[in-house]
């Protein structure tokens, strides 16, 4: 993983923003959709991101970053999702910490689904230290499958 390199005035700012700017779960949602430029209706996309508890998800959050997962049968694996509303640096935070949360609480393994390049880069570029990408298992759930062994988060850490 390339590491943040952040000075203390960054460093320092970047948590001023983060609790200064927490954002309501609908807003984040809102801005995710507006970002990453969803190609279906909100209404559509609203009723594809709304994991619930009903559905079996568990949801976490660090800062303006929503992470949605379920436990797999044998509850040491998670498969996830993450909307988020911060900016990239923050994101880079958010999710390593997400993810060693869920460590914490016994889980060994998380993987995630996808189908778009840029999310490979950014997964291959930020998170290969602690992450393989390759073509997913069940092509229903995308085009790709991100795997990470949640014991590596915390010894590679935030940067």
């Amino acid at each position: 993983m390339k590491p943040l390199k952040l000075s203390e005035k960054q460093t320092t700012q970047m948590m001023k923003d983060m609790l200064e700017k927490r954002m309501s779960a609908k807003d984040i949602v809102e801005e995710h959709y507006k970002r990453d430029k969803v190609d279906v209706p909100f209404e559509v996309y609203k009723k594809f991101i709304n994991f619930t508890p009903e559905m079996g998800y568990q949801i976490r959050r660090a800062n303006n970053t929503l992470l949605f997962f379920i436990p797999e049968e044998n509850n040491t694996e998670i498969v996830y999702h993450t909307v988020t509303a911060d900016s990239p640096k923050t994101y880079i935070f958010s999710i390593l910490v997400l993810l060693a949360a869920v460590y914490e609480e016994g889980y060994k393994y998380a993987k995630t689904y996808f189908s778009d390049e840029k999310t490979k880069k950014f997964i291959e570029n930020y998170f290969q230290n602690i992450t393989t990408v390759s073509p997913a298992d069940d092509p229903d759930l995308g085009t790709y499958v991100a795997e990470t062994n949640l014991s590596e988060v915390l010894k590679d850490g935030v940067g």
